[in-house]
């Protein structure tokens, strides 16, 4: 295979860095706020890139004939040239690949929903195949002629800037994908703020509701939301962000809703509590209740039966047809009934005890009777 074809396997260079610095989202206002690339912008950069690269490529071509001369125009010196340029390509190789693992990685990871712009994806996808075909260098063996040499060297040389241009557009490319999966993912963290604040804001009613006494911590949620509503005016008086804000920003929303999750769950457990602590009394209160009327219950149910004794008990009949009672007075203590006896009752009337026969049973027994009346 010819040293045009580009490719290898990485081994020692790192990944270029990608992604926002995590800053304070108070500082996003100093950074500068540029507007992301047009198409044409895009296409006059890949134009300007294609043109540099061409130019050096013509330039090395002159270099490595006049390395040829320079060292002497000897088969040594083109067999040094050329194993330097086999060297270079090998190493630029090497990072180029090391670039390709990080596309494919990035690849993987991403879905074009999440992205601002889905065609990035694919437009890496393209990138990271044309990289990722092998490079072998030419050979630079003894045998060959200066002038093979010195052609191997400088088509080696030439192969090494197309890779390292290569490699450029393909970091381009994992960029634009990563900036544009933040650019999306910048809305859903402003929206997932916005929904923990008012969940926020409900709980502090519900902590006010429930009578909530503990101070400290229903403090420290204050202060967090106080703290997240203003990042989101922040972010909302925010026009455009720049590609290189946009991870700090996300940064800096991602920490303001996880500090408020952490004092909503505090302010939910003392809202727990506190219910728990009211149920506690309530069923204590409701006890207490039970129980007197419980008392109560009994307390009338006594009553009853004592009313119902007493109706029960015979007394003396005013007609003086009162069976076999001897209590001839109203309100009076039980006068014991013997026959020839008196006594006067609460009216002042009379009453005397005589024997009297029942006709139904034919049972004769003293019975007070009123005094006037037939038996009396």
């Amino acid at each position: 295979m010819t040293a045009t074809e580009p490719g290898g396997n990485p081994s020692g260079n790192a990944w270029p860095q990608t992604g926002a610095s995590r800053q304070a989202a108070t500082n996003l206002r100093s950074g500068s706020n540029r507007p992301a690339p047009t198409e044409v912008e895009r296409a006059r950069k890949k134009w300007t890139i294609a043109i540099v690269v061409a130019s050096v490529i013509l330039v090395l071509l002159l270099i490595g004939l006049g390395l040829v001369w320079f060292l002497g125009g000897d088969a040594q010196g083109a067999k040094s040239a050329c194993t330097k340029a086999s060297q270079d390509l090998t190493k630029q190789s090497t990072s180029l690949q090391e670039t390709v693992t990080q596309a494919e990685q990035v690849i993987s990871a991403t879905d074009a929903t999440q992205l601002s712009d889905p065609q990035l994806l694919q437009d890496l996808k393209l990138k990271s195949q044309q990289a990722g075909k092998v490079v072998k260098p030419l050979d630079c063996g003894a045998g060959l002629k200066k002038e093979q040499l010195a052609s191997n060297a400088s088509e080696m040389m030439a192969t090494t800037e197309k890779l390292a241009a290569q490699q450029a557009d393909l970091e381009d490319a994992i960029s634009a994908v990563e900036n544009a999966q933040n650019a999306k993912g910048l809305e859903q963290q402003k929206q997932e703020l916005t929904d923990t604040v008012k969940q926020g804001d409900d709980l502090m009613k519900q902590a006010e509701e429930a009578k909530v006494d503990d101070t400290a911590t229903l403090a420290a949620l204050s202060a967090q939301l106080e703290d997240a509503k203003r990042l989101l005016e922040q972010v909302n008086d925010l026009k455009q962000v720049s590609d290189d804000k946009v991870g700090e920003l996300n940064e800096s929303m991602r920490a303001a809703k996880d500090r408020l999750d952490e004092d909503i769950a505090a302010v939910t457990k003392a809202i727990t509590q506190k219910k728990e602590e009211q149920a506690k009394k309530d069923a204590e209160e409701q006890l207490k209740q039970l129980e007197q009327q419980r008392l109560e219950q009994e307390r009338q149910a006594s009553e009853r039966a004592e009313q119902l004794r007493r109706s029960q008990s015979p007394s003396p009949d005013p007609s003086g047809n009162n069976g076999s009672n001897p209590n001839g007075t109203n309100g009076k203590k039980d006068a014991t009934c013997t026959v020839g006896s008196t006594m006067t009752d609460a009216k002042g009337e009379q009453w005397k005890c005589v024997t009297i026969l029942d006709s139904n049973t034919g049972v004769a027994a003293p019975t007070w009777v009123q005094e006037g009346s037939p038996q009396g």
